[in-house]
């Protein structure tokens, strides 16, 4: 649509630009595809899907029936989903958005056409931005899992509906403020300016994560160097889109972090559009004091609706917002509080951290979770779980389970030889209090 309304109101450079973030999108979505399957096959059923923009049809469906793939080990669908989401945010939906926003503010353009554009654009990156959140809070593995931090979702369907339509409309407001901010210092400062902006807010996040140990990202890649660049490379797009439109998902925190994230978001929303709007040229297309006005509006607007957001969910949930613990730590409580319950379930959930997370992240218990498999490992084995038969393919695991069975063998050899042993002497002691009858009968 964009495309359309930039060609016929002689943009032809913005039409180019657009463009460009579309195929771009469409690039990282195949290069993701292909790199979570591991078959031929699966690589070029997915990627057909990509290229032929049915994906999220299917996607949704694998949700909705619970289908997990085989051929995605570690990743599970609905992870898959959320990716290729945030993929799009990253790639398109923001950039188009900032885009259209300097389009206007530059050119003085105020088309009927370009403006509907723009609160689309807006509606369609909160609403996306909303899903994200809402589908992870209400999975019911993940609120099993991370009881403290999922299921803030109020449970009326009433309440549901005002929580989604609120946390829709607050990211909304986030994406259309975080655009005009941008649109505001390209104008007067050129792309150095944005440039300086975005790297600054950008490694005094990286800055907090590496002071905190807090840089590897959970998910697991064996090489190293593989692992280093990738925990980057997902951090800055994760600070990029929870800047862009105030992810609410990104307070987890294995991501930005409940109080970083909640800084991050107020100053991006209530204190910096006001200066970029100030810092907008006085002879610019459009008046400043307008546009002044304009940006204090909607980061008020944003507060209420903000504001109805945290009313509407669960009120024990207000903690995750301000909270400093880092994911390695988190990590390390999740598999404390999973072996502490003694269920099946939690069980998988404690294995599972050892399967698919990173070892550097678990490594600092890695006694405690090797004792753990290894004292359930027959039990385990006895009861043939599904899922214990694909963690057993893990490395570590399997390691340990050798170890186990090892154990296993040599307390069957020791209890064997001990009651060989007992037999003996019990014999022993009846040919003894035997033979001493037979002299007492002799000798009487």
């Amino acid at each position: 649509m964009m495309i359309s309304i930039f060609i016929a109101e002689g943009q032809t450079s913005f039409a180019v630009i657009t463009g460009t973030m579309i195929a771009i999108n469409m690039m990282l979505q195949l290069v993701f595809t292909l790199t979570i399957y591991t078959t031929t096959e699966a690589k070029l059923r997915n990627s057909f899907y990509v290229l032929s923009l049915v994906k999220p049809i299917v996607d949704a469906y694998r949700v909705a029936a619970g289908v997990e793939s085989d051929d995605a080990p570690g990743v599970p669908t609905l992870m898959e989903v959320q990716a290729t989401k945030i993929i799009e945010l990253f790639s398109e939906c923001i950039p188009a958005l900032a885009l259209q926003t300097y389009a206007v503010l530059s050119t003085g353009s105020s088309s009927a056409k370009i403006i509907t554009s723009i609160v689309i654009s807006a509606f369609t990156t909160g609403f996306t931005s909303a899903s994200i959140s809402y589908d992870f809070d209400c999975t019911p593995a993940l609120r099993r899992t991370m009881p403290g931090y999922y299921g803030y979702i109020p449970d009326q369907a009433w309440r549901r509906m005002v929580c989604f339509m609120s946390l829709m409309a607050s990211t909304s407001l986030v994406a259309l403020v975080r655009s005009i901010t941008i649109a505001c210092v390209l104008i007067r400062g050129g792309s150095d300016y944005v440039a300086a902006l975005l790297l600054g807010e950008m490694a005094l996040y990286l800055l907090y994560k590496a002071v905190r140990g807090d840089m590897p990202y959970w998910i697991k890649i064996p090489n190293k160097l593989l692992h280093v660049f990738c925990s980057v490379m997902v951090r800055v797009v994760i600070k990029f889109v929870s800047d862009s439109c105030g992810l609410v998902q990104f307070r987890h925190p294995f991501e930005v972090g409940g109080a970083y994230w909640t800084a991050s978001v107020a100053w991006g929303t209530l204190i910096l559009p006001q200066i970029a709007a100030r810092f907008y040229p006085e002879d610019g297309p459009i008046d400043r004091d307008t546009l002044i006005n304009l940006a204090l509006v909607l980061s008020l607007l944003w507060t209420f609706v903000f504001a109805v957001f945290l009313m509407t969910i669960k009120k024990k949930y207000y903690v995750t917002f301000w909270d400093t613990t880092s994911g390695k730590a988190q990590i390390e409580k999740n598999f404390f509080t999973n072996i502490g319950n003694n269920t099946v379930a939690l069980d998988e959930n404690a294995v599972d951290i050892i399967c698919n997370f990173q070892r550097t992240l678990w490594e600092p218990f890695e006694e405690e979770a090797k004792q753990f498999v290894m004292s359930n490992w027959e039990e385990w084995e006895k009861q043939d779980y599904k899922w214990f038969r694909k963690a057993k393919e893990t490395q570590d695991i399997k390691q340990w389970g050798l170890m186990s069975t090892k154990a296993s063998k040599e307390r069957g050899l020791a209890a064997k030889i001990r009651l060989d042993d007992v037999t003996t002497d019990e014999v022993s002691s009846q040919c003894y209090s035997g033979n001493e009858g037979e002299s007492s009968g002799r000798g009487g």
